[in-house]
C-alpha cells in the first residue's frame, strides 16, 4: 500500500499513521474509528518500497488498512486504503488485493465559465457526506460549464483508474474527467450527454481512455499527477446542482 506523497520537494516522510478495521475504511470518520497499527520502524527515503507484518489477527478473515502520512514539515497526505486477507498460519498480511485511495471531501474548490457561476459546499445525503455543486447558467452549450477541483500531487502507474458517483436532478450533460500535471498539461476523458437519473450512479475512468488534451509539455501518458478536475457543461440554460461522492483512485 502506498500513501499520497505530501507536498513535493516540502520535507521528507517522518512518521505514519495506519490505522486497521474490519469494515471499509472509506473518508476521515472511518479512519478515526478504526483502530491504531503500532508500528516500530521509520520511514526509509521516498520513493522506496517498504513492508510491514501485522500480529494477532484471526487466519483467513478479510481486513481493512488506511494510512496516513506526515512530512518533517507537517503536511499531512490524503488517506491511502488497501484490503488483504490474514495468512492461514503465520497472522500476517499476505496480499492486497488493490492500492485504492479515496480523495475525500476536503480542499474542493469550485470553478465556472466566465458569466456563469458555481459554489460548492458539503452537504448530507441520508446517511453520508458529500460534495454539493450549485451552477447557474446563462446559456446553454459546451461554453458554459461548471466543476470542481482539488490539488493533488500522486506519481500514476501505468494502468490504474479512478471511479465516482454523480447524482443530479438535471438534464443530461456532458462530462469531463481532467487530470493535470506539474508542468499544466491537460489529460481528459469526455462522457457525451450523460443522462442524470436523479439517483446514485457511477462513473468508471480508465487509464486507456484518458488522453492528452492541451497546455504544457504534452506527452501520450500522465505520469505525475498535480489536479483534478471534473466538469460539467451545460444542456440547458438555469440552476441546478449536482453531487458527487466517492472519488476514488484504483491501481
Amino acid at each position: 500500500m502506498a500513501g499520497q506523497s505530501c507536498r513535493e520537494g516540502q520535507g521528507n516522510t517522518a512518521s505514519y499513521n495506519i490505522r486497521i478495521s474490519e469494515r471499509p475504511i472509506v473518508n476521515k470518520d472511518d479512519f478515526g474509528f478504526a483502530k491504531d497499527v503500532v508500528i516500530n520502524f521509520k520511514p526509509v527515503l521516498k520513493y522506496r518500497r517498504e513492508h510491514m507484518a501485522v500480529d494477532g489477527l484471526e487466519p483467513g478473515k478479510l481486513y481493512y488498512f488506511a494510512m496516513e502520512v506526515q512530512n518533517n514539515v507537517y503536511n499531512t497526505s490524503v488517506i491511502a486504503v488497501a484490503q488483504a486477507q490474514a495468512n492461514s498460519t503465520k497472522n500476517e498480511i499476505i496480499a492486497m488485493d488493490e492500492d485504492v485511495m479515496d480523495f475525500g471531501i476536503e480542499d474542493w474548490k469550485s470553478f465556472s465559465s466566465p458569466n456563469d457561476g458555481a459554489v460548492i459546499k458539503s452537504v448530507s445525503d441520508k446517511d453520508k457526506t458529500v460534495l454539493d455543486l450549485k451552477y447557474t447558467f446563462n446559456a446553454a452549450g459546451q461554453w458554459h460549464w461548471a466543476g470542481i477541483s482539488k490539488s493533488i500531487e500522486r506519481n500514476l502507474p501505468e494502468k490504474y483508474k479512478f471511479k465516482f458517483y454523480v447524482k443530479s436532478a438535471a438534464v443530461k450533460m456532458n462530462v469531463e474527467f481532467k487530470l493535470i500535471d506539474r508542468s499544466g498539461s491537460v489529460f481528459g476523458y469526455r462522457l457525451e450527454k450523460f443522462n442524470f437519473n436523479g439517483d446514485w450512479q457511477q462513473i468508471s475512468v480508465d487509464s486507456i481512455n484518458i488522453t492528452y488534451w492541451w497546455g504544457g509539455k504534452g506527452g501520450k501518458t500522465i505520469s505525475a499527477l498535480d489536479k483534478i478536475e471534473i466538469a460539467f457543461s451545460a444542456a440547458e440554460k438555469g440552476e441546478g446542482n449536482i453531487e458527487v461522492n466517492k472519488l476514488t483512485f484504483i491501481k
